[in-house]
Order: C-alpha cells, then sequence, then structure tokens
C-alpha cells in the first residue's frame, strides 16, 4: 500500500508539471477576479502595500505567462503585453482580446515593487500550485495521524512490558496479564490482534485483586517482619471478603478463621493484638450460639441477651465459664506474651467487678445487639435473590461483621480492664488495621458491582497504606499501578472498539521504539513526522531580515511535513570515537538529516480533532508545499525525534469543516518534538 501511495504521489507532482488544462486554468483565474469590481477585473495590489494581494496577482500572471511558453519576466509584462492592443503595432502576438477585459495594464505599471515571474521550473510549479491535492493531503494527513497513534501506543504496550517485568507487586496482582504479555513478547508491536485476550487477562486479574493481594506480603518481607500485624490485617480482611465472595456462609467465616495467619515464616505463632481481638470475638460468638435449630438462627435472640444481663447471677456466672473455653479452647485469648482474657478474668474481685455493672451490662447488650443485626443478615444472606441484591447485602454483612469486631475491642474502655497496660488503648491501636478491613470492603464490593475503576482506586489506596508508607521507594510502583490499572479497568468497561481504541489512545505515552532508523548504519527513506513545533517565522516583505532575538518565537503549533530523511543509527547522541561514539555497533539512537518537500501539519491538526469529517474545503498543492531542510535527533528506545531546521512555511495555516485558512509566504525556523513515521524505504544498510 505504500509503494502505490509513493508512486501515485510521484505521477501527479510529474504529470502536472508541464501540463496546461484550459477548462480548470479559467475556473481558477476566475477565482482572482476582485470581488465588486466593475468591470470584472483580476486582482491587483495598487499603490498601497498588500503582501496577499501580490502573492494572488504573481499567481494568476503565472498561469496565464505559461500560456505565453513564459515568456514574460514580471506582472507588468503580462497586463501590458497582454492586454494593450498597440495602434502602430497591428501583429502584436501577445494581445488576446479576451483576457484584455481583466487586465489592468495602466494602474499594473504603477505598482511598485515589480511582481517578477521566474521561467521555468517557477512555471512549472505554478502548474503544480493549482493542482487540487485534498483528497491526497488528506488522505496523507489521517495516515499520520493514525501512524503517530499506533506509534505511541506501541510504545506504551512496551512499556507496560517492562514496567510489569521490573516490579513483583505488578506481577503478584496481575498475574494472568503478564502471562499473556510475555507470550506475545516480540510481536508487541501487533497488539491490535491481542486486544480481547489482552481484555480478558484484565477483566480475570481485576475479579481477582482482593485475592491476589495479600500475596504482595511475601514481596515485603521487612516490612511486614517489621508490623506483622499490618500483614494480619490484609491476610484477615481479604480472607473475609474472598469467603463471602465464593458463598462461605457468613457465620462459618468467623469460627473458621485460619490461626496459621499468626505464625511467621519460622513457624513460631506471634501473640498480638489482633489475635487477641479476633479470638475474642470468636469466644464470644460462640458463648451467644442458639441451639435452638427451630428458630433458624445462629446466635441467641437481643432478647434471650437482655435476660441474661438483667440478671446479675446470670452474668457473673456467664463470665465464669466464658473464661473457661477462653482458656481450653482459645489458649487463654492472649494480647501479647504477658497479658491474656483468662489471666485478667482469673485476678478479678466479682464484688469490685460488678460495682461497674451497669457499665458491662450495656457493653454485653451492644454486643448482642449487633449479633441481632448479624443474624438478621444471614437469613437475608441465605434467601435467593438477584445478584445485585446479593452484591449489597454482601456490602453490608462484611461491614458489620468488622464494625462486631471493631466493638469488641473497646473492651479495654471497660472500668478495671482499662488499667491493664497491654489493653490500654486497644480500640486506638487497632483504627489502621481497620481501616484496611474497611478499604478492602469496598474494594471487594466495586469488584461484584462490576466498578472497575473504583476497585482499582481502593487497590491504590490499600497499596499506599501496607508498602508506600512503610517504604518510600516503592512510589513508582504506586505510581504504575494507578496508571496500569486505570487503563485495565477502562479497557474492561470499554463497550466497542471505538472505546477501546480511545482507552489506548488516553492513556498511550511516548516511550516505545521506531526501530528502522535507530538500529541500521545508514537508511534512505520516504519519511513523515507528526508532533508539536515551536519557532519563529518571518513573513515576506512585512518582517525585518533574520536577526536572533527570543522575542522572535512567535508560532507554535502541530507540524507534519513530509520529505526525505537520510539517516544513520549510533550508540550515543553526540560525536565520538571508541565504544561510546559513532563507531560501536551498539545502535539506539539516530541522526539524520531531513529535506522536506509538503508540511500538511494543518491537516493533520484538524484530523487529530475530526476523523469524522468527510470532506474539507478544497485544498492545492502549492499550499502544502514547504520545502525545508532538518536536523533530527531520534531518542533511543522511543519512536520520537527532536528536529530543529528551516523551512518556507506551508500557506495553509488551519483547516475546518467550513473553510481553510491561509497565509502569505514566509520562512520559519523551529524546533519540533514529533513521532518519527517512515513511510517508504528506499535503502537500508546492514549492520556490520
Amino acid at each position: 500500500m505504500k509503494k502505490y501511495l509513493v508512486v501515485l504521489f510521484c505521477i501527479l507532482f510529474l504529470q502536472n508539471t508541464f501540463s496546461q488544462n484550459p477548462y480548470y486554468d479559467a475556473i481558477k483565474l476566475a477565482g482572482y477576479i476582485e470581488a465588486g469590481s466593475k468591470p470584472s477585473k483580476f486582482v491587483i495590489p495598487g499603490i498601497t502595500k498588500d503582501s496577499l494581494k501580490e502573492i494572488r496577482m504573481k499567481e494568476y500572471c503565472e498561469i496565464i505567462n505559461s500560456y505565453y511558453g513564459n515568456k514574460f519576466k514580471n506582472c507588468i509584462d503580462v497586463h501590458q503585453k497582454v492586454a494593450l492592443y498597440k495602434i502602430d503595432d497591428k501583429l502584436n502576438p501577445d494581445y488576446n482580446p479576451f483576457l484584455t477585459d481583466f487586465l489592468s495594464p495602466g494602474l499594473v505599471q504603477s505598482n511598485q515593487p515589480i511582481v517578477d515571474l521566474s521561467a521555468g521550473l517557477s512555471s512549472a510549479f505554478s502548474s503544480i500550485g493549482g493542482l487540487d491535492v485534498t483528497n491526497i493531503a488528506d488522505g496523507f494527513a489521517k495516515f499520520i495521524v493514525k501512524r503517530t497513534k499506533q506509534e505511541l501506543s506501541i510504545a506504551f504496550f512496551e512499556k507496560f512490558r517492562k514496567d510489569l517485568d521490573s516490579s513483583l507487586d505488578l506481577q503478584t496482582l496481575f498475574p494472568n496479564t503478564v502471562k499473556l504479555l510475555k507470550a506475545i513478547d516480540q510481536q508487541i508491536y501487533n497488539y491490535s490482534a491481542y486486544i480481547y485476550n489482552l481484555r480478558e487477562a484484565f477483566r480475570s486479574d481485576i475479579n481477582s485483586l482482593d485475592e491476589n493481594l495479600p500475596r504482595i506480603i511475601e514481596n515485603h518481607p521487612s516490612i511486614f517482619k517489621k508490623d506483622f500485624e499490618l500483614g494480619l490485617a490484609l491476610k484477615s480482611a481479604c480472607y473475609i471478603s474472598s469467603s463471602l465472595k465464593h458463598d462461605v456462609h457468613p457465620a462459618d467465616i468467623l469460627d473458621n478463621y485460619p490461626m496459621y495467619y499468626f505464625k511467621d515464616d519460622a513457624g513460631v505463632l506471634h501473640d498480638t493484638i489482633l489475635k487477641g481481638a479476633i479470638q475474642t470475638l470468636q469466644l464470644f460468638s460462640e458463648s451467644m450460639k442458639e441451639i435452638d435449630t427451630s428458630r433458624h438462627t445462629y446466635w441467641v435472640s437481643i432478647d434471650k441477651i437482655r435476660q441474661l444481663v438483667n440478671n446479675q447471677d446470670a452474668l457473673q456466672i456467664y463470665l465464669g465459664l466464658v473464661m473457661e473455653v477462653a482458656k481450653n479452647k482459645y489458649d487463654s485469648v492472649k494480647y501479647s506474651k504477658n497479658a491474656s482474657l483468662y489471666g485478667i478474668l482469673s485476678k478479678a474481685n466479682p464484688k469490685k467487678f460488678f460495682q461497674d455493672y451497669t457499665a458491662y451490662k450495656q457493653y454485653i447488650l451492644t454486643l448482642g445487639t449487633k449479633l441481632s443485626e448479624l443474624n438478621k443478615m444471614i437469613k437475608q444472606y441465605s434467601t435467593p435473590t438477584s445478584d445485585s441484591l446479593k452484591v449489597e447485602q454482601y456490602a453490608m454483612f462484611f461491614k458489620t461483621s468488622v464494625q462486631f469486631l471493631q466493638y469488641c475491642t473497646k473492651v479495654s474502655a471497660l472500668p478495671h480492664l482499662d488499667t491493664v497496660p497491654a489493653l490500654k488503648g486497644l480500640d486506638g491501636k487497632l483504627n489502621k488495621y481497620f481501616d484496611i478491613a474497611f478499604q478492602t470492603c469496598d474494594l471487594t464490593t466495586a469488584i461484584n458491582r462490576k466498578r472497575y475503576a473504583e476497585a482499582i482506586n481502593h487497590v491504590v489506596a490499600i497499596y499506599n497504606d501496607i508498602v508506600v508508607k512503610s517504604d518510600s521507594k516503592e512510589k513508582g510502583v504506586l505510581s504504575s499501578l494507578a496508571k496500569y490499572g486505570s487503563f485495565m479497568s477502562s479497557m474492561v468497561n470499554a463497550k466497542n472498539s471505538d472505546e477501546v481504541e480511545a482507552s489506548i489512545e488516553a492513556v498511550a505515552l511516548p516511550a516505545g521504539s521506531a526501530r528502522m532508523k535507530r538500529e541500521t548504519p545508514f537508511n534512505v527513506a520516504l519519511n513523515a513526522y507528526c508532533g508539536l513545533f515551536i519557532g519563529f517565522e518571518r513573513i515576506k516583505g512585512i518582517d525585518s531580515p533574520w536577526t536572533w532575538n527570543y522575542q522572535k518565537i512567535n508560532s507554535f503549533g502541530i507540524t507534519a511535513p513530509i520529505g526525505i530523511s537520510i539517516s544513520r543509527g549510533h550508540s550515543v547522541f553526540f560525536f565520538g570515537t571508541g565504544a561510546k561514539g559513532w563507531k560501536d555497533n551498539k545502535y539506539g539512537w539516530s541522526s539524520s538529516i531531513f529535506l522536506s518537500i509538503i508540511d500538511i501539519g494543518a491537516i493533520a491538526a484538524f484530523r487529530f480533532n475530526d476523523d469524522s469529517t468527510q470532506n474539507i474545503p478544497t485544498i492545492q498543492l502549492q499550499d502544502i508545499i514547504s520545502p525545508g531542510i532538518f536536523f533530527s535527533l531520534g531518542i533511543a528506545k522511543t519512536p520520537l525525534s527532536v528536529n530543529i531546521g528551516w523551512q518556507m512555511g506551508p500557506l495553509l495555516r488551519a483547516v475546518s469543516a467550513a473553510e481553510n485558512t491561509y497565509s502569505s509566504k514566509y520562512t520559519r525556523i523551529s524546533i519540533s518534538l514529533c513521532v518519527d513515521i517512515p513511510i517508504f524505504n528506499f535503502y537500508s544498510k546492514p549492520k556490520e
């Protein structure tokens, strides 16, 4: 396809170099008639300086001159010799009675400066300049815009793969994505063929985030050895959420809590505040179980709990029995090496203990109320219902369970217990662990609701709390997690191919590789560049001659030149010898001399914003001609190049669906950051 585009472009270029077409030329010349002139006259500048009118006058004079064999040297000759019928020379071969009415020999004669007409090549370009190249130019602009996006997308996927390879945490969180990207490997340039496979890998990984998240603990032994309970909090929260997601009965989750979480890598069991809090919850849960199966509830009702706490003797007996269960089944419910629930209760003096009977009564009654709430939720959870309602029930049950656990820690504030050092400020010490639990609940709820962007936000927050706050060196991973997670969620949520493409375009960054120039000793190609430029311009006849001055920086925008590039790849971007210079066979950078022919930046700018408009206003070749010379530095491991050079700026300044904007002739010196887009490779010298 590229070859056909090049051949077609060259044929059109050469075919129109010396051709004339009276019909089309007549239509063009009619377009140079001064609006409102009576009788109709071609545009002339008059005495007042008008650069745009001078340009237009030269253009129609060149067309007329081409029919006279380019014999006239300037516009004065065209107006005088074509329009004046000399009485004393009736054989004047240049007079044309059909053109005389449109010419103004007297006025042009007094017009300064004289508008010169160059013969030969100039007239050829006159004919070329009138060529309608709207479809060709727009086609090239669409191609350049599309290729620019593709180059950046390829670069993004290559960096995506490399970042995943370099981060153990990202590999842990997104295992299916990692496997697929490794399988694609060097075929990453053809990423579009794997888009839907990647989407399914993204979907699978996001749906498993709450299950994969605890595995990052193994990646940071120093962090979680220092703060053992931080890892416990994450494991515990993910255990609850994963159990509920897999339809484990809510009441069984607490009973079957994996106590091996409290063992370190050496198998040593840690007695921690969090372990004591969970066992306290298990103890209360077991002590309040309903044995009357006809009631179809897991725990006794709130009425039965009121009956217990309103009877001081019954409450005292209850605490005595709880103490024995704590000792025999829960290893005394240890909060630390030197403090346990059994130890605290065993030293209590019941008479003094119940001086604050009301406080204990209220505490246990509140526990009972929360158990009653969980009873109702378990009934609802067990009842067949819609998936969406089940998700809401799950979220409520999870939060209520964590709140119940959190309330259990307030036992440390009860009279007599508030003096135990190990229990002092127990609820405050566990706050950060409960925060992780609530965030994990929100994560799993978002996954179940298929709110994938929200799920990524929760993972980012959790990772920041458990890893980055302990090790600031992992901020880079946090940034990658946010960027790639957002991209993955956007891809999964995309409803059609257009939204998939938009997702890629939204996140693709220039970090890939335009390899052809970078990896060959010598290369010649038909080349395009597309990117942003900043520079300074001089409009002919208006601005003063060039002088270097920062105030001359007066232009910026999108540039898209097409021309010939002569390039070589090398190891560094400066001249040198030896292992670090041009003579080294290690490639990566490139240097090019680029000779621009046309610049369709205005059309490319339009197409970046609007790729749906079918037809744009007519564009002539003369409006996009932009000869120039640039030095181009190709940046290693990217499709980007930095270009600096000079060009005759294209007359076409802006394109819209309604009309185009044009400029007078001007020259530009600029520097630009562009995507390097080889269109057709003429020659590449192989590596030595």
